[in-house]
Order: structure tokens, then C-alpha cells, then sequence
């Protein structure tokens, strides 16, 4: 690592593969997986620069924040199951690799990524169902349909459908009942 004085700090880190992302007004330093991808694509194996390139990507799509700030989500819904996507397809395809560590971080946040994106984990900013008449977000419900549409080998497959079932059921409104009986079924 270089370092020259008058740069500061901050920028020999953004300069040796480090990135800050920020939130709720403070800063937060993670790998730069488009530095590592960049600049040792040649000397890491094919696995390791796939996640990099997913990582990279994810970063690149808040540019400097997370995809989640103030309880507000900064992507679209189609976005965010990409995310559950890309990485459920790494982990498939890496299951029986050295790729331990990369496959347990991406099932461990596939789970919270999906109990947002099916409701059971709320965030207030950014609801499943509206405030004012409690009907689902048409954005998401959209999402939803591509999911099922795009992805019939999904691990998670069967909870959405099973959540689209029941928004159907419940003529599309959010009943507290239901949906605790829904997410017991699926997340316990």
C-alpha cells in the first residue's frame, strides 16, 4: 500500500481497493470487489472472480451507499431479486467447491434479502403493502410474476408462489393473520 501524505488517508485506502459506502451519515469501509476484479481477475480462479464480479456489481448499482438506508430500500424491486437471484445461481453453481465462505455469506443474506422481499422482515420506508388502503405494492407484485415467470428451478420458487396464493386469496390486502400463518409456514 502507498502512501502519500498530502492525499490523506482516505484516499490511499479508495486507491488500494477499498471503497467507503455511506449511511445515516457515516462512512463505512468494505472491499472494492471492482478493484480486485480489475486489477488480479488474472490471478484469482474463475469462482473467486465471478464473485467479485457479483459483489462489483451490487456495489456499482447504489454507487458509495448500500442498497438500503433510513429503512428505505434505493433499488428497485427487480433489482433486489436479483440480488436473491445472482446469488442463489453462485451458490448453486459453486456447491461442491473450496467457495465455502462466499456461499454461506450469500445464503445467510439470501435469507434477510427474501424475508424482506416477502414482507415478513418490515421496512418502514419502503412497504410491502400500502399505508394508506393496505394493498400490496404493484411494483413488487410485478416482481413477483417475473420471479415465477424467470425462475421455475428456484430454491424459492415454492414461497413465492405461495405468497402470490395468498396475496390472491386475500384479494391482494394485507391481513395480519394470514400473513403470520404465511411466513410461520415458510421462515420458522
Amino acid at each position: 500500500m502507498s502512501y502519500n501524505p498530502s492525499e490523506g488517508p482516505r484516499q490511499v485506502y479508495l486507491d488500494n481497493g477499498f471503497v467507503f459506502l455511506s449511511s445515516e451519515g457515516d462512512d463505512y469501509l468494505e472491499v472494492d470487489s471492482t478493484y480486485l476484479y480489475n486489477n488480479f481477475e488474472p490471478y484469482l480462479s474463475v469462482g473467486q472472480n465471478d464473485y467479485n464480479a457479483l459483489i462489483s456489481f451490487e456495489q456499482e448499482q447504489v454507487a458509495g451507499s448500500y442498497f438500503m438506508m433510513d429503512a428505505s430500500i434505493q433499488i428497485t424491486w427487480d433489482e433486489f431479486l436479483d440480488r436473491i437471484t445472482s446469488r442463489e445461481a453462485y451458490c448453486k453453481l459453486y456447491k461442491d467447491s473450496i467457495y465455502d465462505q462466499n456461499i454461506q455469506n450469500f445464503l445467510e443474506t439470501n435469507d434477510t434479502l427474501l424475508r424482506i422481499y416477502l414482507g415478513e422482515m418490515k421496512i418502514d420506508n419502503t412497504p410491502i403493502f400500502s399505508y394508506s388502503d393496505a394493498t400490496i405494492d404493484p411494483e413488487l407484485y410485478l416482481s413477483y410474476e417475473r420471479f415465477l415467470e424467470n425462475n421455475p428451478d428456484s430454491d424459492y420458487y415454492d414461497s413465492v408462489q405461495g405468497f402470490v396464493d395468498l396475496l390472491k386469496e386475500q384479494n391482494f390486502q394485507y391481513d395480519e393473520e394470514a400473513m403470520a400463518s404465511f411466513y410461520a409456514s415458510v421462515f420458522e
